[in-house]
């Protein structure tokens, strides 16, 4: 059943009913790439309708094998390693090791506003100057003398 929200009646149905598929479809997505990248081994197509939510819900195997299938292109065209075995048979898994960010690090340039921001609430305590250094971060820091820059 659909939200109704009063007084806007079918135009607003319709626009919940797309964000709700839209939704959905994003949670299903988002759970197969979970059980794909938990999977200790490759993951058949009757395991991944059995136990991945949003895919048990298919009325036939048709609707289930459709749905599947283009979830697995657009995984694919959105770069996720999605794999199956190597002798042709049924199995799918995302391989951890090609899944995973690289590690981050971050110049001192990075750094420099959260740092600014940080010594600008340090250095004086009146409300008026705090918040004009979070509205201006590049603005220079208050000299102790109340608001005078």
């Amino acid at each position: 059943q659909m939200i109704r929200a009063g007084g806007w009646g079918w135009a607003c149905d319709r626009l919940v009913g797309v964000v709700t598929v839209k939704a959905a479809k994003a949670e299903r997505l988002l759970n197969l790439v979970i059980a794909l990248l938990n999977a200790p081994s490759f993951r058949t197509a009757a395991w991944i309708r059995q136990k991945v939510a949003g895919y048990g819900d298919a009325p036939t195997e048709e609707a289930f094998l459709r749905t599947f299938e283009r979830d697995k292109k657009e995984l694919r065209e959105l770069g996720v390693p999605l794999q199956t075995p190597p002798n042709g048979g049924d199995g799918y898994r995302i391989p951890r090791s090609e899944f995973t960010l690289p590690p981050l690090s971050f110049t001192p340039a990075n750094g420099i506003r959260s740092t600014r921001l940080d010594e600008a609430s340090f250095r004086c305590t009146t409300p008026t100057c705090r918040r004009a250094a979070l509205a201006r971060p590049r603005r220079s820091l208050c000299s102790g003398r109340c608001c005078a820059k």
